[in-house]
């Protein structure tokens, strides 16, 4: 058994975000989408280390 894992791609998480979004009931309050991390302690995905800059782009 492979239990090896790798991060999601920006595309992928916004993906997801937007699937979960769709199907959560509408009195459901989401509070935070997404996290930050100090680069010296972030471990993965490399694009959280300049996430704000990815999602305005996808979002323009």
């Amino acid at each position: 058994m492979d239990l090896t894992a790798s991060p999601l791609t920006i595309n992928e998480y916004i993906e997801t975000g937007c699937n979960v979004l769709e199907i959560t009931p509408r009195d459901i309050i989401f509070h935070r989408l997404t996290g930050t991390a100090p680069v010296h302690l972030l471990l993965a995905p490399n694009w959280c280390s300049g996430k704000w800059n990815g999602l305005i782009e996808r979002t323009s």
